[in-house]
Parts: structure tokens; sequence; C-alpha cells
């Protein structure tokens, strides 16, 4: 009788259930490490407008959603405006 050459059965089930939980293993790792993150939500929100008046009302209408639907307390100010004037560069004789 001639002697079989291999390796044994159970030395393929070991060799077989370590290459599935390394695929299982580096499977997760890499969802895990390429998965995306979420950022933070923003603690406020600064809304510009060039509009006094008309940007202060659409303000009132908007501020009221923005802590309805993200959860995002709104402060309310308006900052005054600067105009600043350049001199006039007629010659006055």
């Amino acid at each position: 009788m001639t002697a079989r050459l291999g390796i044994s059965r159970t030395t393929l089930i070991w060799v077989v259930v370590l290459i599935v939980v390394v695929v299982v293993l580096g499977g997760l790792l890499a969802y895990y490490a390429t998965r995306p993150t979420v950022p933070p939500p923003p603690k406020e929100v600064l809304f510009y407008t060039w509009w006094a008046t008309t940007g202060k009302v659409a303000g009132e209408h908007t501020w009221p959603l923005f802590e309805q639907y993200f959860h995002i307390l709104v402060v309310p100010y308006v900052v005054p405006v600067l105009v600043v004037r350049r001199p006039s560069t007629q010659l006055s004789h």
C-alpha cells in the first residue's frame, strides 16, 4: 500500500476557517476605515443680508424653522451697517 501524501482533513478545515476569519476581519476593517464620518452639527448659524427691514422680516420667518428642524438655537440680532461717504472730488471755485 502506498502512503497518501497531502494535508490531513483537520488541517484543511483549520486553514479554511483561518482564511474565512481573515477575510471577514479584513472586510470589517476596510468598511470601518472607509465609511464616511458624520460631521458634528453646527452650534450657531450666521445669516448675512444687506436689506435691513426685509432681511429682518425674512429672518423672523426663517429662524424658527432652524430651531424646529435642525434643533439649533437661533438668537436673532441685527448689526447696523456703517456707511462711509467719500469726499467729493469736484473742485469748488
